[in-house]
């Protein structure tokens, strides 16, 4: 997850949050352009239940893409109360679920700086491609983990 995040933190993207939630139980990686370490770290303690935007995009199991702010709620709070989207000086945001045999078990989110260009339908079909492989793999590694089970 956090080589993912940073991967895909730079001219892609200011910040870029990988959450994967199986089973209700989540786990969060967070990178960004600039290292603000504390920030991330901030970001990374913040439940996907907490983020509706995500929430909704893994609910709808679909790629949603906010070209402007539109509730800076939708990024969920940080611990001390302030809004995530107001952190990370949002200025438009992406999110596509990571899902597997119909079931959405995480997203990616990219957010873009207020002074970055927006984010577009370009970046979200790119998004949905990265969300695409990410699925992938976690199908292949649950197969491989599958076939040790079963071989002991």
């Amino acid at each position: 997850m956090a080589s993912t995040a940073d991967a895909l933190a730079g001219a892609f993207a200011d910040w870029v949050i990988v959450d994967l939630a199986p089973a209700g139980h989540g786990s969060r990686s967070v990178a960004g352009r600039e290292s603000r370490p504390e920030l991330a770290t901030a970001v990374a303690e913040v439940e996907v239940s907490d983020c509706p935007l995500t929430v909704c995009a893994m609910d709808q199991r679909t790629p949603l893409v906010q070209a402007e702010i539109a509730d800076s709620d939708e990024l969920g709070l940080l611990p001390d109360g302030q809004r995530v989207a107001d952190a990370l000086r949002a200025g438009s945001y992406a999110v596509s679920p990571i899902t597997v045999c119909g079931r959405a078990l995480g997203a990616i989110t990219i957010v873009r700086d207020r002074s970055s260009p927006p984010v577009t339908f370009l970046e979200l079909n790119v998004l949905a491609h990265v969300t695409d492989l990410a699925a992938a793999a976690i199908e292949r590694l649950d197969r491989k983990s599958a076939q040790r089970s079963a071989s002991h």
